[in-house]
């Protein structure tokens, strides 16, 4: 049997989640503020039946007796305003990063290796997905980028291409012989020649 007290609490903390996404929105990064306050809804509708077929009125908690909070339209979204205005100050501040700047030089440079490991095509892809966003509408990725904090996500890119590129470099130096030139081992002729 469920713990009346434990569904009391699912209750209480379920209509304030619903007015806190109301007012201030949500922070989840798949789902729109209108589809998580229809879930909210649906879970104060359950604990409501459920309270009120096995409780008494005296037992019931406050939150039951308030009005159910309406379903919304799965489009609906927070400070819509707020997010935009915020969303863009971010993407101002992605293009004129030197670290992106850097990474857009290099992509068509890189070998496929480096590439892949590295991430840049993903890291680069939060700017044109940003971008594409305003146009779409989609809130809910615009918001993801609200406070700008994907800047991070450059610099530690740049960081492990460079980082690749010494190794490489290293590698390289590492199988070439004293005068720096590479031997028939090495460069594969002699392997060639063998077969």
């Amino acid at each position: 049997m469920i713990d009346y007290e434990k569904v009391k609490t699912c209750l209480v903390e379920t209509v304030q989640m619903w007015k806190k996404i109301y007012e201030e929105g949500g922070s989840d990064p798949h789902y729109t503020d209108g589809y998580l306050l229809n879930s909210c809804r649906k879970k104060i509708l359950g604990y409501k039946q459920y309270l009120s077929a096995a409780h008494t009125e005296e037992l019931l908690p406050e939150e039951f007796f308030e009005e159910t909070p309406p379903e919304v339209s799965e489009d609906y979204m927070a400070r819509k305003k707020e997010i935009w205005v915020h969303a863009l100050e971010a993407y101002q501040s992605y293009l004129q990063n030197e670290d992106y700047q850097y990474l857009l030089s290099i992509i068509d440079s890189l070998d496929e290796d480096t590439r892949k490991n590295s991430f840049i095509d993903s890291v680069i892809g939060y700017v044109t997905n940003l971008h594409d966003s305003f146009t779409e509408r989609n809130f809910v990725y615009l918001r993801i980028h609200e406070k700008g904090e994907f800047v991070e996500c450059f610099s530690a890119c740049r960081k492990k291409i460079e980082d690749m590129k010494q190794q490489k470099e290293k590698n390289m130096l590492k199988h070439m012989g004293e005068d720096r030139q590479m031997s028939l081992f090495e460069t594969g002729i002699l392997q060639e020649r063998i077969r």
